[in-house]
Order: structure tokens, then sequence, then C-alpha cells
């Protein structure tokens, strides 16, 4: 009988032992979790805190070298049907540049691209011109390039291009008149078509000749009085070599062409157009017959 219960408060004693021991195991355990889960929590909000003002740094830094900033879309043509893409059709498409309709039978662009069509001319090649709202592209009849253009330079970029078919009418671009006043820092949209001959518009602000000669001091030519400058705000690429002779409207009113820049890589680099106004005359002289109406010239 003693023998029994020493054997009961023996086993009582050792239930007793392990029962305080495996509760202190589970609240030290519980104890090293929730320590554990503070120290991560903390962790995690340092590291968040730290990126927050990495990312600010960096933001304020793009912002205070780039000098740019986000505009609203300017108010261009929704569907600009009067933009172009001008190509030759040899073994495969080949792309040379960008246009504006102007009237039924002509298209302005850069005098460096009526040189393209003219030396495929010399191969008995025809050059084609695509738009946006025919599957059927037009025949280039006839390329002009202004008398004063310097391939050197690019002075006085731009020249004209007659088509074999009229456009419907409603379809080209307003042009301006001779005294247009370009306003520094006012938005206007660069309109040209990519390969899939599908409108890209980008929103584009004029630069002053002083700020637009610094960004533009490291590269290889310099303004000359029949040139404008503009910047790209929408992170956008700038021009590239199918978009030269592009179109920049203000409004509905064309007022320049791409003429140059640094390529589709650079995208900080603003792009250099040439003007509108200050060719007019030469514009509706050389069309002649074919001359802009009166109540397109704004």
């Amino acid at each position: 009988m003693h023998k029994t219960i020493d054997l009961l408060y023996l086993v009582g004693i050792c239930f007793l032992y392990h029962y305080t021991v495996v509760h202190k195991i589970r609240v030290m355990n519980k104890l090293q979790c929730q320590c554990m889960t503070v120290i991560t929590t903390l962790f995690l909000l340092n590291a968040l805190l730290l990126i927050g003002v990495v990312i600010k740094w960096q933001t304020s830094l793009n912002k205070s070298d780039r000098k740019y900033r986000n505009l609203p879309t300017s108010p261009a043509v929704e569907r600009p049907q009067f933009a172009v893409k001008i190509v030759t059709f040899d073994n495969d498409v080949d792309d040379h540049c960008g246009g504006a309709i102007i009237n039924s039978r002509w298209i302005v662009t850069t005098g460096h691209c009526v040189g393209v069509v003219e030396s495929y001319a010399t191969k008995k090649m025809i050059t084609y011109v695509a738009t946006t709202f025919n599957e059927v592209v037009n025949e280039v009849e006839v390329a002009i390039r202004h008398p004063e253009f310097n391939s050197s330079t690019l002075d006085a970029d731009i020249g004209l291009l007659k088509v074999v078919q009229p456009y419907e009418a409603g379809v080209a671009v307003q042009v301006p008149r001779s005294d247009y006043k370009y306003v520094v820092n006012s938005s206007v949209s660069a309109v040209s078509l990519d390969e899939e001959i599908t409108e890209v518009i980008t929103t584009v602000e004029i630069f002053s000749r002083r700020y637009c000669s610094n960004l533009l001091s490291a590269t290889w030519k310099l303004l000359t009085e029949s040139m404008i400058c503009g910047g790209l705000y929408t992170g956008e690429k700038p021009d590239c070599l199918y978009d030269t002779g592009s179109p920049l409207v203000d409004g509905k009113v064309l007022i320049g062409i791409i003429s140059w820049g640094k390529g589709c890589e650079k995208v900080d680099i603003p792009t250099v157009y040439t003007k509108i106004p200050p060719f007019v005359k030469w514009i509706t002289t050389t069309i002649g017959d074919d001359r802009l109406s009166t109540d397109q010239v704004k």
C-alpha cells in the first residue's frame, strides 16, 4: 500500500515537473515569436521609409537636372489625317521620313527628305506617301527642295512633294500666316506615324533660343533663324529617322516640321524643327495653280 502511494506521488511530481517545463517552453517560444514579429515589422518599416526617401531624392534630382515637367495634352487634332509617311518599295519597305498634307496635291516635308526621294528617282524607283485614312498609297510626282537649303547646317530644311492622286477636301492641315509668333513655354503637339502607320501624338513645349542652345551645346549643329526648338515631357522617344519632316502643330495650324535631333534613345535632348511661317510665301509661290485656299492660311 505504501509503495503504491509512493509510486503515485512520484508520478504526480513528474507530471507537475513536465507540465511546468513545457508551459515555460511554450511561453518562451511565444515571447520569442512576438519579439521576432516586432523586429521584422520595425525592419520593414525602416526599409520602406528609406526607399521613400531615396525615391523622393531621385525625383527631386531628376527635376532639377532635366528642368522638365509634365504638361497636359495640347489641343491637337484627335485624328490628324494630315500626317503622312514617305516610303519606297523595293525588296522591302524603306521608311524615309514624315510630312504633312497642306492641300489636295502637295505635302510639306524636310529638304533632306526631298534629297532622299530624288536619289531614289535616279534609280527609277518610285516613292509613295502612306496615310492613316487610305489603304492605297499615293505616288510622288514632283519633289522640290528650298533653293537655300544647306545640307551641312540644315538651314532652310524644307521641301515640297506633289502627289499623283488628289486628296479629299478637309484632310489638309492649316498653314500659318507668315507673321505667326511662337510663344515660349507654350504647349503644342508633335504628330508622326509609326511603323504601323498609326498616329503618335507627343506634347511638346516651345523653348527659348537661349535655353535651347544651351541644351544643344554638345551637338554638332547650331540653331539658325529658320529653326525652333522644343522639348518632350511625356517620356516618349524624341525624333526617329522616319519622323523627320513630321508636323508640329499649334491646335490645327502647322507651325513646324521635325528637322533634326539626337535620335530615339536621347529622351532628354530636345528636337529642332524647321519653322513654317518664314517659308509660307515660298510655298504658295511654288505650288502655283494648286495654291492654298484663303481660308486655309491661318
